[in-house]
């Protein structure tokens, strides 16, 4: 991005915010905007189940609220979420991550498009950006589950979402694949310019308590 003259927020990917492309926010106003963020879903998953689609694997992240998550992604991504998303798969040791992280220009690009619209002008050439989001994702500092699978994760993976309500109430495995929201399939990888958030993750990533929704489902 470039250095001087106006400096915008733009908000890309945050659960369930809505609001329209192309409104110009105050920087001065940046930390009530983030406290405002702070009150919707922070994006990260307590868990995640790993289900096989074809012989590929796909996580599936077991979040509250997932059906209306699931509802707003692709809404928010004009109805193709593959064009607007990658899937970041990050393992270091025992650790992993997996990252639904918005490509962050598609998020510029529109807000230019709708910025135009609005004004009649075009965003300055000189224009910087302040970025805003929430990436859907989970980590966790142990799992057995995702060793049986990391050599068998493809180059594309769609992505479920599933509410805890919605798990088999005594077994994981035999959860209702109906009750999974899928979305995608998406890209994967690869991380170059989100190592650090990656990195980041891993970092303060713990192992989970026994009862951790961290599951292998074949299937």
């Amino acid at each position: 991005m470039s250095k001087g003259g106006i400096r915008f927020i733009v908000i890309s990917y945050v659960p369930l915010l809505a609001g329209d492309a192309g409104v110009t926010l105050d920087p001065d106003d940046a930390p009530a905007i983030v406290q405002f963020m702070d009150s919707l879903p922070d994006g990260c998953a307590d868990g995640c189940i790993w289900f096989m689609d074809d012989g590929v694997p796909c996580p599936v992240f077991v979040m509250p609220g997932a059906r209306e998550i699931a509802d707003h992604l692709a809404a928010w991504s004009e109805g193709s979420p593959a064009d607007w998303f990658d899937l970041h798969v990050k393992s270091r040791g025992e650790k992993y991550a997996v990252v639904l992280m918005p490509r962050i220009q598609k998020s510029v690009d529109r807000f230019g498009i709708a910025y135009h619209l609005r004004t009649g002008y075009p965003v300055p050439h000189d224009a910087s950006y302040s970025i805003l989001f929430k990436p859907l994702r989970f980590s966790t500092g142990s799992s057995l589950a995702f060793r049986g699978v990391r050599k068998l994760i493809g180059r594309t993976s769609l992505l479920g979402l599933i509410d805890p309500a919605d798990l088999h109430p005594t077994d994981i495995s035999k959860t209702d694949p109906a009750k999974v929201r899928m979305v995608g399939p998406f890209q994967i990888g690869p991380n170059k310019g989100v190592e650090a958030y990656l990195d980041g993750l891993l970092d303060v990533a713990t192992k989970p308590p026994p009862s951790a929704l961290d599951r292998y489902r074949p299937g």
